[in-house]
């Protein structure tokens, strides 16, 4: 779409459009405490353009609403220093074998800590 405009009704509808997707987010946020933690690490994140140290989530609060579905789901957008900094906050991986690892292992890592420290 780079060098195209947008006729005035085109873009009407792409702001009608994006102003009910902000409003959509902003209430499930305002519901939902994981997500708000989760959003609130991405960007910081983002302004900091480096690691917050501040877990964006708990790992075992989310488990206990939604058991592994609910908690990969809320893992799936972080990257992997959030994903390590929850790993690091909630100590689990005591022997540091999570170091180099992509964001998908870290995610199975935190799923399967947290399902064998609540079974």
């Amino acid at each position: 779409m780079a060098g195209k405009s947008l006729s005035a009704k085109e873009l009407e509808e792409l702001l009608g459009n994006l102003r009910g997707v902000f409003e959509a987010v902003l209430t499930e946020t305002s519901r939902n405490p994981a997500l708000a933690c989760a959003l609130s690490a991405a960007l910081d994140g983002a302004r900091k353009g480096s690691r917050a140290g501040k877990p964006a989530l708990d790992p075992f609060a989310v488990y206990e609403q939604g058991w592994e579905v609910m908690l990969r789901s809320r893992l799936a957008p972080l990257n992997a220093d959030q994903l390590a900094d929850i790993i690091r906050a909630h100590k689990l991986d005591p022997k540091g074998r999570t170091r180099d690892r992509s964001s998908e292992k870290l995610r199975d890592w935190i799923v399967d800590a947290v399902e064998r420290s609540t079974s």
